[in-house]
């Protein structure tokens, strides 16, 4: 393991077209929002790749593979094909895309964009409007026809460093400190890039691995904690759509939650299995009914304060109505149970820091009393108000 972190030097500076190098697949950056993509677009149109990619040349295939620097590949890569992409709700329903243009003409449904991966003139345009009747299509084909003009392909030298093959491993750790020193990535990907790495180092110590890859050693809990949900829910997380992905922290805040109703009895959690709990919770944030994931919280605050005391059967209550009514906010079910015991609480604690604040102070003996009397007799009226109302049996 002592190459792992070996700085990967440059050997070679070339330049390169998009066909001569391709993206490396073990890249943890999984995620590339158009929005973002159409900005670097223009930055290169107008000065180039100022930044050169880093990339090595496989040992067997002799290919060229990114280290770092696919967004800036890939926005070269639309430049030189003229490619234009507009957001489509759907497509028309008479629409059918003849198998000449289908490699060209491609709708994703999933993020709802439809891409021309070539430039529109007059008689590619006149060819797009044919495809269907639907107003909303020939809209879709001006603005297209309007990109495209702005955009006319254009080539673009891509400038490389050239470095040793690395390991799997040093490929991802050095992906990993490039992560740190730029934008984030979201979690998801990450943790899914964290499991090759413990898989191929067999490191599982959170303070080793956020020592080998500069990640916080709470986000390698995080990516942990993620990397427990099946498949199908990682992919939720995954989702090319911004507008559709679930974000990371409601399964993070999510979990906890679910850890504590298998702590429960089965008729608790309405003979629900976990699964079935994290697809409930999901439809209640979908539908407004969790508008924040923090609101997890409550549950797991009226736990820690009401275990072990004459209320925790109100706790448990609450949770089995949580999951028996699909409507019911947490917020109504745990806000009362957590309010009474934090004023409590807090009062027990403020009474705490007051006295050992007092005795700090050490004023017994001050020939200024009349000001101190006066307050401590007013600390003392409402003290035996409060013992009053307070006294009597539980």
């Amino acid at each position: 393991m002592a190459d792992v972190g070996k700085k990967i030097e440059s050997k070679t500076y070339t330049e390169v077209n998009y066909k001569e190098i391709e993206p490396n697949p073990l890249n943890p950056r999984r995620i590339f929002d158009k929005l973002r993509l159409d900005v670097l677009e223009e930055s290169i149109r107008a000065n180039k790749i100022l930044v050169p990619l880093t990339a090595y040349r496989d040992s067997t295939s002799k290919k060229l593979y990114i280290l770092d620097g696919e967004r800036r590949w890939r926005c070269a890569l639309r430049i030189e094909l003229g490619e234009v992409s507009i957001r489509l709700r759907s497509l028309p329903q008479d629409l059918e895309i003849p198998s000449a243009l289908r490699e060209t003409l491609v709708y994703d449904d999933k993020t709802k964009v439809l891409f021309h991966r070539a430039p529109i003139d007059a008689k590619r345009q006149k060819e797009l409007l044919g495809l269907s009747t639907s107003e909303q299509w020939w809209k879709s084909v001006e603005e297209l026809r309007g990109l495209s003009a702005k955009r006319p392909p254009a080539r673009v030298r891509i400038p490389v460093n050239i470095v040793d093959p690395p390991t799997p491993a040093a490929n991802m750790l050095y992906m990993f400190h490039v992560h740190n020193l730029r934008g984030q990535w979201e979690l998801m990907p990450t943790a899914l890039s964290l499991r090759v790495l413990m898989d191929e180092l067999k490191v599982t110590d959170d303070a080793k691995l956020a020592e080998l890859t500069e990640l916080s050693e709470p986000n390698v809990k995080r990516c942990k904690i993620l990397l427990s949900f099946p498949t199908k829910y990682q992919q939720m997380m995954l989702e090319p759509d911004p507008a559709r992905r679930l974000k990371a922290n409601l399964f993070i805040e999510m979990d906890p939650v679910l850890n504590f109703y298998e702590e429960l009895s089965s008729r608790t959690r309405q003979r629900k299995t976990r699964n079935q709990l994290t697809d409930f919770f999901i439809d209640k944030y979908r539908r407004g009914l969790i508008p924040s994931v923090i609101h997890f919280r409550q549950i797991l605050q009226a736990r820690d304060l009401l275990r072990g005391t004459a209320r925790w059967k109100e706790v448990v209550t609450a949770m089995r109505q949580l999951v028996a009514d699909p409507e019911t906010k947490i917020k109504t079910l745990f806000d009362p149970l957590i309010a009474e015991e934090k004023q409590v609480n807090d009062a027990a604690a403020l009474c705490k820091e007051f006295v050992a604040t007092l005795r700090k102070l050490k004023v017994q003996h001050t020939t200024k009393r009349s000001a101190l009397l006066a307050a401590l007799k007013q600390v003392k009226d409402e003290t035996t108000k409060l013992l009053e109302s307070l006294s009597g049996e539980d």
